[in-house]
């Protein structure tokens, strides 16, 4: 695999000293931005700050007061370090320096000017360019024998805030975007071989980095590093075809997006638009309900790049257990009733038909989510003129006729309520830190280096096909069947019924006492409510992790149990006990089973909360058990909640 022969430069210090006329107070504030995305790199004084090698940092200083012009000029340092002057008459002042491509200490001087150009002295600092590697996580996961695994990049375990953006001008121009890149290679398929490693064609993944055959909806969305933006807040499970050039290599693409939008029929409701179900598993494929167009390939330009870029939007209608609107969604086809349990994607639908709801839902399919969109684009100069897909080989298809995506969501609770509230209100938003966050992302899993200058932008000198002529479409000791049907169970032969041999009556004896009946075993479920709408949140398994938004937000906690219970006692760590007499039982009141005005906030860290359970209110009657549930919710990040 090749790679950059440049790894990316890091700022270990930047030092101050006063110089020159005593004029001049010391105190001056130096701040790097990175000019491209206009994000702050911090104070290089007291922080160690990443650029890249070769790339433009703008350094903003704030002077002592009564300062009007400055001056910054190289003064001495590396032969490496390119000759510098800029003037600058407007406060705060900004100078733009160009790292050096390779390491170098750097001597700069600032010097100050009053008004009427009357000298104020001068400063001297120091940039101090040190090439070093960041520490990426390791995940020591172990992937399945067989799948023949092959990391790209190693993916970040930290996170990043969701921000509510502002409105957008029209609802066409609203959105979720969030960019990945790519995680790894494999011959797994979780969808549609289930457990089978090695089985299906090459698939390209993104998000989580643990995707494979094992891969459940219950274990995916809580474990892995992820190679999008958010990090952990954002580990789905995606993959596609791996795209080939004429000489038989895998391509890597240079951009990948996931959008997340809706759009209804005039007079649709928007409000009744819910979150993506935790653990959703389905293809965006042509043979799904409702199909019209929703998956293309062809060449566009991108900034000046002519590229090859496939579109592939998803099912947003799911079938629900009750079916209705409000029910509980059902998350892969293999739990839908009778022999539609056998056909892939048979829980989903693409919104239309003549039969709709008010969130252009099929009556069959009437929970309504947010559209997911993947856009995936690649150089056309590495794909060549004849690419293909891995599934095209596998199917014998036209080349790129067989194009699909496979899905399984996973996102941090919280932050999915924040995003369906977007789609509601129809504004752009997506995870704090822009397209460079968790940079950790950008490296190599094999090497180390750095692959990606952004999360929309290989570097130049990456190589686009670094395995060759290497991967296959398929591996040639598996039965590739394009999908698998479910093989019929044979009819057991019926056995021949004996003639029964006449017996004499039995001697009646007298009728046992009956068994006690036992009681149920008491089982409860928990659930958080937002108490300043009365929403429902999240559900709240034990060790749940939340988001840090919650930590001073007012909520309530209910629980729900399996038999009928008179009354229920809350005990919550660090808060109190609490009783509720009256289904719906919540821990800090209700209104009729309304949430609405009623909750505490919990505060960031770890929480504990035991129900115990009677027969008869006011905690009379039996003892019925109790259950105990303990969840966290994370420190901020970074100061308060990024929500505006």
């Amino acid at each position: 695999m090749k790679h950059k022969t440049t790894i990316t430069g890091t700022i270990i210090s930047l030092s101050a000293t006063l110089a020159g006329s005593v004029h001049a107070q010391s105190g001056t504030r130096i701040t790097a931005f990175d000019p491209s995305t206009g994000f702050s790199l911090g104070n290089p004084v007291v922080q160690q700050l990443t650029v890249t090698p070769g790339s433009d940092v703008k350094m903003v200083l704030e002077a002592p007061e009564g300062i009007s012009n400055a001056r910054l000029l190289r003064s001495t340092g590396s032969s490496n370090c390119p000759s510098f002057q800029q003037d600058d008459n407007t406060v705060p002042f900004e100078f733009t320096i160009t790292a050096p491509a390779e390491e170098a200490i750097c001597d700069y001087t600032l010097h100050m000017w009053e008004p009427n150009w009357a000298y104020a002295g001068n400063e001297d600092f120091t940039l101090n360019f040190s090439f070093v590697v960041p520490t990426a996580p390791e995940d020591s996961f172990e992937h399945p024998e067989g799948s023949n695994h092959i990391a790209y990049t190693r993916g970040s375990s930290d996170f990043s805030d969701f921000l509510v953006g502002e409105l957008a001008p029209s609802r066409s121009a609203h959105g979720n975007r969030f960019t990945c890149v790519v995680s790894h290679f494999s011959y797994d398929d979780p969808i549609v071989f289930p457990g089978d490693p090695g089985r299906a064609h090459l698939h390209m993944f993104w998000g989580n980095t643990r995707t494979n055959a094992h891969s459940t909806p219950e274990t995916l969305p809580f474990e892995g590093n992820s190679s999008c933006q958010g990090g952990i807040n954002y580990r789905v499970g995606a993959w596609m075809p791996a795209l080939f050039n004429e000489a038989g290599e895998v391509v890597i693409p240079d951009r990948l997006f996931v959008y997340y939008k809706t759009f209804l029929r005039a007079g649709g409701n928007y409000e009744a638009v819910q979150p993506v179900p935790q653990g959703l598993e389905m293809l965006a494929s042509r043979s799904t309900m409702n199909y019209g167009n929703q998956i293309t390939i062809g060449r566009t330009d991108i900034n000046g790049d002519e590229m090859l870029e496939a579109s592939i939007a998803f099912p947003s209608c799911v079938a629900t257990v009750d079916g209705t609107m409000a029910g509980q969604p059902i998350l892969s086809h293999r739990q839908m009733p009778g022999d539609l349990a056998g056909t892939i994607n048979s829980h989903v639908s693409y919104p239309g038909g003549p039969n709709s709801n008010e969130v252009d839902c099929p009556n069959t399919h009437p929970y309504r989510f947010p559209t997911p969109q993947f856009q995936v684009a690649f150089r056309m100069s590495e794909a060549g003129e004849n690419p293909y897909l891995s599934s095209d080989a596998m199917m014998n298809a036209a080349p790129l006729s067989t194009l699909h995506g496979d899905y399984i969501f996973g996102m941090d609770p919280l932050t999915s309520e924040l995003m369906v509230r977007c789609v509601q209100e129809a504004r752009n938003c997506t995870f704090d830190g822009g397209t460079s966050a968790l940079s950790e992302r950008f490296y190599s899993a094999e090497t180390g280096y750095r692959l990606y200058e952004t999360g929309v932008r290989l570097y130049e000198d990456v190589d686009r096909t670094p395995f060759g002529t290497s991967l296959p479409p398929m591996l040639a000791d598996h039965d590739h069947d394009p999908l698998p049907e479910p093989e019929p169970v044979p009819e057991p032969e019926p056995e021949p019924t004996p003639e029964p041999e006449p017996t004499p009556d039995p001697v009646p004896e007298p009728d046992p006492a009956p068994e006690p009946t036992p009681a149920p075993k008491i089982q409860a479920e928990f659930f958080l409510y937002n108490a300043r709408t009365g929403s429902l949140l999240a559900s709240v398994p034990d060790g749940a992790r939340f988001y840090p938004w919650l930590a001073d937000h007012a909520v309530n906690i209910k629980a729900s149990t399996n038999i009928e219970v008179g009354s229920v006692e809350f005990m919550v760590r660090e808060l109190g006990s609490f009783t509720d007499n009256a289904q719906p039982y919540f821990a800090f009141g209700d209104d009729n089973g309304s949430a609405f005005g009623f909750g505490r906030a919990l505060g960031a860290g770890r929480h504990q909360v035991t129900a115990r359970f009677y027969e008869q209110a006011d905690l009379g009657g039996s003892y019925l058990g109790e259950a105990t549930v303990t969840f966290f919710i994370r420190g901020k990040k970074g100061g308060d909640a990024k929500v505006r």
